[in-house]
C-alpha cells in the first residue's frame, strides 16, 4: 500500500464504496427462500 499513490488510493476507496452500496441494495432487494431439495436437505439464502 505504501507504493500506491494517494490519488490511486482515493480511486480504490471510491470504487469500494460504490461496489459496497450496490451490493447492499442488491442484498436488500432479495427475498429469503428455503427449499427442501431432498427430505431433510434445506437449501436457500437470507
Amino acid at each position: 500500500m505504501n507504493q500506491v499513490s494517494a490519488r490511486d488510493m482515493d480511486d480504490i476507496k471510491s470504487a469500494q464504496e460504490q461496489v459496497r452500496k450496490f451490493a447492499e441494495a442488491q442484498r436488500d432487494s432479495m427475498l429469503d427462500i428455503a427449499v427442501e431439495a431432498l427430505p431433510g436437505v434445506i437449501l436457500g439464502h437470507r
